[in-house]
């Protein structure tokens, strides 16, 4: 007699067998379909022009936020002029919410002389402090292999002498003063600058702007680079000033930053003079090379690079940037001199028809 539960066995393990080839085929097709995709993300992810966007608005929602950051680097200057001389300047900085630090210490060659300037500043909330190391014995150093300097040094040394190695703290109201600032900027302008929110909504708007307007461009993509422990792009930019001066113009007309832009007295014929103006055009007659780094994983910036070298002048800055930070502890300065206690001081340095004080 046959076996029928076995012949229908077989025929349903026939049927398997015949299915599997389009089952192996489906699934080899869904994950080609996915990797696809992927790639084309990746693509489009990794794009110069997005990689910068991202860096962008990562960036200033970070400064807005308060969120930790900090920097080191170095300044080298060559000056090739009548008087010729060479600048290196090294500098730390860190900030946290509304407060921040920094350190510099600058080496001076000057007609074979070396002089060495370090100073410091920190601002906690409104309040700025600052301190000048070995003042006096810098300027007496100078004085020694200047006689320029040491016509003047005397009459500067009561002032020195209440600087040198001391913290002096400098209030909103002493802005006011020293700078013949008027109250709105002094008043108004940081409060709107500390209150400021950025919205998820302009986050995005800032990325469609600089899409729309790049003020940054990327003439070459070098090798990546590991920078502080991030893989990062490498790449090599030019500039484009009118495309700038339209992005700013846009993002000081969005929500997020209107009441900067009215407290701080910021007008459109300023951010056009700042994008366009002398300085810039200096700068730019250099024909620098600028480069900048941007981390792979955190789509923010992990170092600059700016160098240009002509007849006149040769710099070459590098700042080593560091956004990915959790926490950054900056103390204020105790023992501090205020600024108004120099009053005196300030004003035998200053006509009295001009003094603010």
């Amino acid at each position: 007699m046959k076996d029928h539960s076995k012949t229908s066995h077989t025929a349903m393990t026939r049927g398997y067998q015949k299915k599997i080839p389009y089952v192996i085929i489906g699934v080899l097709v869904m994950i080609g379909a996915i990797v696809s995709a992927y790639v084309v993300f990746a693509r489009f992810n990794n794009m110069p022009e997005k990689v910068l966007a991202d860096a962008l608005s990562n960036t200033v929602a970070d400064i807005v936020r308060g969120n930790p950051g900090s920097s080191v680097g170095i300044l080298k200057l060559e000056s090739r002029g009548q008087l010729p001389y060479t600048l290196s300047l090294d500098f730390e900085t860190k900030s946290s919410d509304t407060a921040g630090a920094g350190v510099v210490n600058a080496h001076i060659l000057f007609a074979g002389k070396s002089y060495v300037i370090a100073a410091a500043a920190t601002v906690i909330d409104d309040e700025y402090y600052f301190k000048l190391d070995d003042l006096n014995k810098t300027l007496q150093e100078a004085a020694n292999n200047q006689p320029v300097v040491a016509a003047y040094k005397s009459y500067l040394d009561p002032l020195i002498s209440r600087l040198d190695n001391k913290w002096v703290k400098v209030t909103q109201d002493d802005l006011r003063l020293l700078g013949g600032l008027n109250k709105q900027v002094v008043d108004k302008c940081p409060l709107a600058v500390k209150n400021m929110t950025l919205s998820k909504t302009d986050q995005k708007q800032l990325k469609k702007l600089f899409l729309e307007n790049q003020l940054m461009v990327v003439s070459e993509t070098l090798k990546s680079q590991n920078i502080d422990s991030e893989s990062s792009f490498h790449y090599r930019l030019d500039f484009n000033n009118q495309a700038a001066t339209a992005f700013a113009k846009n993002v000081f007309n969005m929500q997020s930053f209107r009441a900067v832009k009215a407290a701080c007295g910021i007008t459109d014929k300023e951010l056009e003079s700042s994008f366009q103006g002398q300085a810039i055009s200096k700068v730019q007659a250099h024909k620098p090379v600028v480069e900048l780094w941007v981390g792979k994983s955190s789509r923010r910036p992990t170092k600059f690079k700016l160098t240009f070298d002509d007849t006149s002048i040769a710099v070459d800055f590098t700042s080593q940037i560091n956004l990915r930070a959790k926490t950054s502890k900056i103390d204020k300065p105790t023992d501090s001199v205020p600024i108004a206690d120099l009053r005196a001081e300030f004003e035998k340095l200053i006509p009295p028809s001009t003094s603010n004080l």
